[in-house]
């Protein structure tokens, strides 16, 4: 099995989905402020239609559920850079081990957590998006979503062989 953290477009995909994530949550963390109109609105320009799309972004829907999600997002983002770090500056075998275990653990993260969103959705009949026309909903909320299940839960499965590999080829006291 070919290394995966020799594969430049996962640590492209790892750094920009981190950077959408980090700033994603930042806007959500920030409410009301980074809301459009407010104080902080400049840095979020796409959001001030986005809140009108997907109302769990506005102060409508205040569950708490968002936050919680971002807080998850700066988590995996913290992750993955630590991913980064290990494959690009210190770049030896061992790192890139464990920078393939790192992967595992973000990558579970970020897949999960969109599926917990597109399922908390789901289960409260779809409250925040239903008044969106399905063109809308489609191209807004379903791509980006299954853009954000379907490629961690890949990378999951090829930094995880990898790590299988790596460890049937070692002896029970090489790999405690």
């Amino acid at each position: 099995m070919t290394d995966p953290t020799q594969k430049i477009w996962i640590s492209w995909w790892i750094a920009l989905s981190s950077l959408i994530c980090i700033w994603d949550a930042l806007f959500c963390l920030f409410r009301p402020y980074s809301l459009p109109g407010n104080s902080l609105s400049m840095f979020w320009g796409p959001y001030k239609h986005y809140v009108n799309f997907d109302l769990s972004y506005g102060m409508e829907h205040t569950t708490g559920f968002i936050n919680a999600q971002s807080l998850g997002n700066l988590m995996e983002s913290t992750l993955n850079f630590g991913y980064l770090y290990l494959v690009h500056k210190v770049g030896t075998k061992e790192s890139r081990r464990t920078a393939s275990l790192v992967a595992v653990i973000s990558t579970i993260m970020t897949g999960y957590k969109t599926v917990i969103f597109v399922l908390q959705e789901y289960y409260s009949g779809f409250t925040s998006i239903r008044h969106n026309p399905f063109s809308e909903i489609f191209l807004k909320w379903i791509f980006p979503q299954s853009i954000f299940i379907f490629v961690p839960f890949y990378l999951t499965t090829r930094f995880g062989n990898h790590l299988l590999s790596v460890a049937s080829g070692l002896s029970v006291e090489k790999a405690l």
